[in-house]
C-alpha cells in the first residue's frame, strides 16, 4: 500500500540512523513493524494471570518471524 506522510527531516535522519536502514522507506516499515509488535507482546503481557501466556507468546514470536522473513524476501 502507498500512502504519502509528512515526516520532520530530524525524525527521518533520527529514524534512519536507529533503524540503520538505507531508504526513508526501508526505515518507515522497520519502525511500524517493531512497533506492532511491541504492541503484541503488550497485549500478551496484559493477559498474563488470565490464561497460560507462554504457547501465546510463542505462537506470536514465530509468526513475527515468519512475517519478517517473507517480507524482507519481497524487498527489492
Amino acid at each position: 500500500m502507498r500512502t504519502t506522510i509528512t515526516v520532520a527531516d530530524a525524525d527521518m535522519k533520527e529514524l534512519t540512523r536507529e533503524t540503520r536502514m538505507k531508504s526513508s522507506s526501508a526505515a518507515v516499515r522497520e519502525a511500524i513493524r517493531a512497533y506492532l509488535h511491541q504492541r503484541r507482546l503488550q497485549r500478551a503481557l496484559d493477559l498474563r494471570g488470565s490464561m497460560i501466556v507462554d504457547d501465546i507468546w510463542e505462537e506470536s514470536r514465530r509468526l513475527d518471524i515468519e512475517a519478517q522473513e517473507a517480507q524482507y524476501a519481497n524487498e527489492p
